[in-house]
């Protein structure tokens, strides 16, 4: 299985996928190679992927700096102690207040081992983070690829993807997210370095066009 360790690894894969894809290249000439991204694994790191769902950028951000605040040592039990009250003030709506004490509940009960993930496949990966009420397969795939670091895996749930890639094809509707997953299948074991080259040249379109 491979991981994205570093940037050097980052670059190796991005020179594979333009040397096969002229998609892809076109993409890397107009707008670089990307940078690595990398997130918090475990249970910190599925707070900022679900906290991040369906708010910009900023907003998640500001939400989890109030969350963190008040979680100094995140931990399952230590979210459970958070009220209702200071969950709200945080930012938190009351469905992710569910989802994640949803989560905080599966980690200590054991029904979901954070720490096993090492041995096991994407698709096991998926699975299992699946089975928590909130996570979905955006979700599941971020934290495969940015926690985990996860060379193979990829999101084409993500609209950022979907809509990048229709304007770097020029196709006339954006792909679903099964129409992606299966264009996405052509850059493997590299499926997260194509979503890295993909996102960044979605950021560089004019406002207009992305």
């Amino acid at each position: 299985m491979k991981i994205l360790r570093n940037q050097s690894d980052l670059i190796k894969a991005v020179g594979e996928l333009v040397s096969m894809d002229p998609h892809l290249a076109m993409a890397v000439e107009r707008a670089g190679i990307p940078e690595l991204r990398t997130q918090r694994s475990g249970f910190e790191g599925l707070i900022s992927i679900l906290v991040s769902q369906q708010v910009s950028v900023a907003a998640a951000r500001a939400i989890e700096t109030r969350l963190f605040d008040l979680l100094p040592d995140p931990h399952p039990a230590a979210f459970m102690d958070l009220s209702r009250e200071q969950c709200r003030a945080a930012g938190l709506s009351a469905p992710k207040q569910r989802y994640l004490r949803e989560l905080s509940s599966c980690i200590l009960s054991g029904q979901l081992d954070l720490d096993s993930f090492d041995a096991l496949s994407n698709d096991e990966i998926r699975s299992q983070l699946q089975a928590v009420k909130g996570v979905g397969p955006w979700s599941a795939n971020i934290y495969l690829m940015f926690a985990l670091r996860r060379a193979d895996s990829f999101a084409g749930g993500d609209l950022a993807l979907q809509e990048g890639y229709r304007r770097l094809a020029d196709l006339e509707a954006r792909p679903s997210a099964k129409e992606m997953d299966g264009i996405a299948v052509r850059w493997s074991p590299y499926r997260a370095a194509a979503a890295l080259i993909l996102w960044r040249y979605y950021a560089h379109l004019p406002i207009s066009e992305g």
